[in-house]
This record gives C-alpha cells, sequence and structure tokens, in this order.
C-alpha cells in the first residue's frame, strides 16, 4: 500500500520491516539510495557507522521539509555528490514548528565531516521532544 505523507517515520520503518522492505546487507556491500549516503561514501571510501547518522539526518531532514537539500530524483552519483557538497544546510531551513533542538542535531547529522555528525545517542534522545 502506500504510505501517507503524514505517517510517522517510526511508523513507516515499522511497516517496511513488516512487509519485508527492510533487508540485511553483507559487508563491503554498497546499496541504498544514492541521495542518502554520505558524500564520504560517494568518494568511494569504506561504509562506517557515522554514513547511518547521515542518512538518518536525511531521512529526518526530508520527513520534517518535505524536501532533501539537494535534488534526489539525480541517479548520478557524481551530480549527487556536488549538490550535497555545494549544499549550504542551516537549521533555519526547518519549519518554525520543529523544536530547536530538533532541528540542531538533524542538521548536525549531515556534516559533512564524518567526525562532526551528531551521534546516534544524540539522535535518540530526541524521541522525548518529538513524540
Amino acid at each position: 500500500r502506500d504510505l501517507e505523507e503524514t505517517e510517522p517515520v517510526q511508523d513507516r520503518l515499522l511497516i517496511a520491516e513488516k512487509i519485508g522492505e527492510l533487508t540485511a546487507t553483507k559487508s563491503g556491500q554498497v546499496i541504498g539510495s544514492i541521495a542518502y549516503m554520505p558524500p564520504s561514501r560517494l568518494e568511494g571510501k569504506p561504509a562506517t557507522p557515522e554514513d547511518d547518522v547521515f542518512a538518518l539526518g536525511a531521512s529526518a531532514y526530508e520527513e520534517l521539509r518535505g524536501e532533501l537539500p539537494w535534488d534526489k530524483s539525480d541517479t548520478n552519483p557524481n551530480e549527487t555528490y556536488w549538490m550535497m557538497v555545494q549544499a549550504q544546510i542551516s537549521a533555519d531551513d526547518l519549519p518554525d514548528y520543529v523544536p530547536e533542538r530538533v532541528r540542531e542535531v538533524v542538521i548536525a547529522c549531515l556534516d559533512r565531516n564524518p567526525n562532526n555528525r551528531a551521534s546516534t545517542q544524540d539522535f535518540l534522545g530526541l524521541r522525548q521532544l518529538i513524540v
């Protein structure tokens, strides 16, 4: 079934898991949507846990704003990479009704430098603000 735009991210993940859309990947395997991969993966660097934080941040940004800060329709990794590195992303880009701490963490998840990204704990700590 088509998922309604108003369904929370948490519900979408549970539904996807139940209908088998989520699968495990093998070590070293590149899989996923280019628009949600961090620049380092598009540069051919090995995957890290911080890459998952980037993807989580991109998904949260899209849920909150209704679009990514770069064009996700482009399937060319080079074009997507340049859109990502040139994107000027700010917490002010997210709607005013989103709590400031949520905006800060989501934007920190999208930092191009993996060492500067928010941690998964930072992200999970937001649950009390959005539930």
